[in-house]
């Protein structure tokens, strides 16, 4: 048994439990015992493989991980997070987070660094109400060191799997001749809950 994780959408209070995240950890510990409890399995868990990633390499990558999300989302701040809590406490010769648009940061990728973090690639199969980023937390936390999941794609769920999916040529091109049909499954109708 997991409680959802902070960042979730699981309603607490009549509200998602990342808007009380939001209001900080004295607000969480205040509504922790309404925080909902679902039971997970992991069924299976694969290392497809392992790679080490300098501070710079690893700063790219989540640079245009980040630049690549439309909209303010707090991209900057999440850079600043990870310069304050990642880099600048395990990986001593990573140069400083440059933010987009942000004159006062430098953007130096000269220094090469020494390895900054081993990156797993991984695949699992879980049950539903099972949080990836909440998996990976926990795993670093029982291993001792830090963990994260930087990128989730998922392949599956229930019944309806990536192998069965193609991409949709326009919305827009697929309505106005009509296409469109071919494109969706038909669903059962959901049951109200009375």
């Amino acid at each position: 048994m997991k409680r959802y994780p902070p960042f979730s959408s699981a309603r607490v209070r009549g509200r998602p439990l990342f808007h009380w995240a939001r209001q900080g950890k004295e607000k969480l510990k205040e509504i922790e015992q309404d925080i909902p409890v679902v039971e997970v399995t992991i069924e299976r868990l694969e290392i497809l493989s392992r790679h080490q990633f300098t501070a710079p390499l690893l700063k790219a990558h989540l640079e245009a991980l980040i630049g690549s999300v439309a909209g303010d989302f707090r991209q900057a701040d999440i850079l600043r997070s990870w310069q304050h809590h990642v880099f600048a406490q395990h990986c001593l010769d990573a140069p400083p987070v440059s933010v987009a648009n942000d004159e006062e940061e430098g953007q130096d990728n000269s220094s090469e660094g020494g390895p900054c973090c081993t990156v797993l690639r991984m695949k699992a199969t879980v049950t539903s109400g099972t949080y990836i980023r909440s998996l990976a937390h926990e795993m670093g936390e029982r291993l001792g060191v830090g963990a994260i999941a930087l990128d989730i794609f998922r392949t599956r769920v229930g019944d309806y799997s990536i192998d069965d999916a193609f991409a949709i040529p326009s919305t827009e091109e697929a309505t106005t001749s009509n296409e469109h049909r071919q494109y969706f499954l038909p669903t059962e109708p959901r049951e109200e809950a009375g």
